[in-house]
């Protein structure tokens, strides 16, 4: 089995930073009356600044994809090696994607133009990410591949959009649920991006990868 270790790693955060008190200019307020948990989430949560891949009129900046395969460049462009035409492997994990079909990471490996290579795509919310550097870590700890790319990206604020829950009748006489407003004020856009491969790099930091332990236990819940 070969050793694993992370060789560079990338980045993309759409836009300027945001702060709190701007948070309802991007995403909106439902029915036109502010959030009376906003304050409450932020104070605990204790985030100072978000990044949204959409503008205050609500349209979308960029894709999920076009996020993810800004941070693959940015992650292969920090690499000491010139990889793009080396890249044998592609994981990208999201919890939702641009289309319902093709699958994520073909959408992504269409946008880096990267060659041909397997990829795969990992939907799993908060684990999907982890679940994707597995996959890249386990097919070059297997020598299967010699330059895997690991990538997760988000874009949570569109599915947050006050027109979202004013196009549902049932949200405009109540609140909506305490969860979805802890959301709603919690996430924010981007993506990042890990080259991974059998040796470290002759130049800069590489951190090898021990092991990764991923567990569901949805089989706990209904």
């Amino acid at each position: 089995m070969k050793s694993v270790y992370i060789t560079s790693i990338g980045k993309f955060l759409p836009g300027a930073p945001i702060a709190n008190e701007e948070i309802e200019e991007y995403l909106g307020k439902i029915g036109g009356k502010g959030s009376k948990s906003m304050r409450r989430i932020l104070e605990q949560n204790k985030i100072k600044y978000r990044y949204y891949a959409i503008d205050k009129d609500q349209k979308s900046l960029y894709s999920n994809a076009e996020m993810a395969t800004n941070a693959i460049r940015d992650a292969l462009e920090r690499n000491h090696d010139d990889l793009f035409n080396q890249v044998d492997f592609l994981a990208v994990g999201t919890t939702q994607g641009d289309l319902l079909v093709p699958g994520f990471a073909s959408m992504v490996h269409a946008e880096t133009s990267l060659p041909v290579m397997e990829i795969a795509s990992h939907h799993g919310v908060c684990g999907s990410g982890m679940q994707a550097i597995k996959n890249a870590f386990l097919q070059v700890q297997s020598g299967e591949k010699k330059a895997a790319v690991s990538c997760a990206s988000e874009f949570p604020s569109r599915v947050f959009k006050h027109t979202r829950f004013e196009a549902q009748a049932k949200f405009m006489d109540r609140p909506i649920p305490f969860d979805t407003d802890f959301l709603r004020f919690m996430l924010s856009d981007g993506a990042g991006a890990a080259v991974l491969q059998p040796e470290p790099s002759d130049q800069g930091l590489s951190l090898k990868i021990e092991w990764i332990d991923n567990k569901s236990y949805a089989n706990l819940y209904d």
